[in-house]
Formats: C-alpha cells, structure tokens, sequence
C-alpha cells in the first residue's frame, strides 16, 4: 500500500475511523447528532465520505467519543489531508472520474470490466486518442485526455501497485479502432503487459452467449485495511459504473459485493489469460 494514499482516500480513512469510533462509544447516529444539534443525515454522509469533516467536527465527535487528544490530532491530520488538492481535480473530469483517479493508485486491487474498449489503464496514447473522437473532434482537448489516461498508468510504476484483473468481451478485442495500425499496437501492448506479470487480462469469447456483463461496464476498487486503522477497520470499496448517457461510482457495501460477485463469475466465465493472449495474438494477426 502506498505510504501517501491521496486526499481522496484519505477522507475514506477518516470515515471508516470515525464510524469505528462512534460505535466502540455503542452510539447511534441519531445519538451523536442529538448531541451536536445536527441532522442524522450529516453524520451518516461523514461516515460514507460523501461529505468532508472540518476540523471543528473532529473536535466535537472526539469529545463524544471520549478519544485521546493523540486519535483526535491524527484524525485531524486526516481531515486536512482530504483537502488538498491533485493534479486530476479539474473542471472538465466529471466527479465520478475524478473519484476513480484519486482512489486507482492506492487501491489495494481493481477489477475492470469493459465490453467496448480496452481500459484506459491499458491504452496506447493513439488508442486513446481514436477513441476520444467519438467524444469530441477538438484535438487539443483530446490531447489533454489522452495526457490524463497516460498519467492514470503511473499507479504499474508504484513500489506497491494494485493488483488489476480485467475482463473484456471480445468485441474489445475485434473493433477497429483508429485502424489496423494503432490497433495491432494495442493488441502489442495489452500482450506485453499482460505476459510482464503487470496485469491480468481475460477475454469474455463470443461463444460464451449470453452472460450477467452484457448491460454496462463497471470498476471496483478495494482497499483492505491501512496498518493504522484500529482493528478491522476496513475503508469501504467502491464501485465506478459506467452507464450510456453517463459515468456514477457506488459506495453501499451491497452494491459493492455485488459487483464483486459479478465479476468472479464472469471471470469464471471468461478464457483463460494463456488462451486470451493467444486470442489476442490471433486477431494481430487477422488484421
């Protein structure tokens, strides 16, 4: 795990800390909001990380909790830690990238379902600029995507990356994109990736028919527990779905697990990594 997880996951941390917290004190959310003259409602967003603690938040809920001036001043770290700023938060991401960006590189594992194009982890930069086309015809704004998909990939080059499975259907494999010479190279590169050890690739083949994948793609990253979360205290996974008209990320446990469950059967489903890159291999190949 990354020794500087990000302000992203960093403000995870702090609500899975003080949901362990409010709980070891055997308190509900309507008591802690009770005390402080605030609707259940803003407690529960601080535990689920939809909204920021300030620093008078962390003092109050530490008295609460009856917590150490030493918890209180780490958890006050934590809460000025979310607020910094990256290089990724910028106005022409939409929210939901925004949260995947800042969470892909101190994920513990991503599994990465696609089924029209190879993940942007896993894109060549002309692959990905032929695939912007369809998004917008202004090659300077292109170019600007392509740079954030190319700076994405930096988590492979971490001393501790994630651990990044990926099913794609095979259309993936078969489209034409950007025509046959930008297409064999990502072939090329999806191959050498995958045969490094760097990743893990299955392809969902057409003979499978109909399977569970078939509506929309989806990302879950997982995080495990920190060395200095207390206990058990895990920081909640999350879900980035990819719909037709737009892009949310889940964060409820249940849809969590459910995606997960998905994605194993699916895997289950899928050829092997030996027969996907031979897979691979053939459609270079055909082109």
């Amino acid at each position: 795990m990354p020794g500087d997880p990000g302000p992203m996951v960093r403000r995870r941390q702090l609500s899975a800390l003080l949901r362990h917290y409010r709980l070891a004190a055997g308190m509900s959310v309507k008591e802690v909001a009770d005390q402080l003259f605030e609707a259940s409602s803003k407690i529960t967003r601080i535990e689920k990380g939809q909204r920021l603690a300030t620093v008078r938040d962390i003092v109050d809920l530490c008295r609460i909790y009856d917590l150490s001036d030493e918890i209180r001043d780490r958890l006050t770290e934590l809460a000025k830690g979310s607020r910094e700023r990256q290089w990724w938060q910028r106005s022409d991401l939409s929210p939901p990238l925004q949260i995947l960006i800042g969470m892909e590189g101190s994920a513990k594992s991503i599994l990465e379902y696609e089924l029209t194009y190879f993940p942007g982890l896993l894109q060549t930069p002309d692959y990905a600029d032929a695939v912007l086309r369809s998004w917008t015809t202004d090659p300077d704004k292109r170019s600007e995507f392509v740079a954030v998909r190319m700076r994405r990939q930096a988590i492979f080059e971490s001393p501790d990356p994630p651990d990044v499975q990926t099913i794609v259907d095979e259309a993936v494999v078969r489209r034409m994109v950007g025509g046959p010479q930008i297409m064999r190279e990502q072939l090329a590169h999806i191959i050498e990736r995958v045969s490094s050890g760097c990743c893990d690739l299955r392809v969902m083949p057409f003979s499978a028919g109909s399977y569970q994948g078939l509506h929309n793609g989806f990302t879950v990253l997982s995080f495990g527990n920190f060395a200095d979360l207390p206990g058990e205290t895990l920081i909640p996974g999350v879900v980035y779905l990819e719909l037709s008209d737009e892009a949310r990320y889940l964060d409820a446990s249940d849809d969590v697990a459910y995606h997960v469950s998905r994605f194993e059967k699916m895997r289950a489903q899928a050829l092997t990594t030996e027969e996907s890159i031979d897979l691979l291999r053939t459609a270079a190949a055909d082109i």
